[in-house]
């Protein structure tokens, strides 16, 4: 193997490493708020909803091609907004994009 190669290879490691890092960190930050007494919703939130979703997500994306990280990552936040205040739950899906970019 050519050392370009080895370069590209371990770029590619590290980039993923890099992900799923990003994914544990925004997963920890998640289902710390799903565990606050403010979530109106309960710990069980988290632990009969978003870890359904992201499973359910990740299967999904690998029978259609998608990209696995992204839509784990989507699946994670989909409901972060009205997790941490409640008063956002009928607009979540654009709050929850605007707390999505703060992460």
């Amino acid at each position: 193997m050519s050392s370009k190669s080895s370069i590209q290879v371990k770029l590619v490691l590290d980039e993923e490493m890099r992900n799923e890092e990003i994914i544990n960190e925004i997963r920890k930050i998640v289902e710390n708020a799903c565990k606050k007494e403010t979530n109106y919703f309960g710990y069980g939130i988290w632990t009969h909803h978003i870890t359904s979703v992201v499973k359910w997500a990740r299967t999904l994306a690998r029978k259609s091609n998608a990209d696995e990280e992204i839509v784990e990552i989507a699946a994670l936040l989909h409901d972060y907004a009205s997790i941490v205040n409640i008063n956002n739950y009928s607009g979540h899906h654009t709050r929850g994009a605007e707390l999505a970019e703060e992460i």
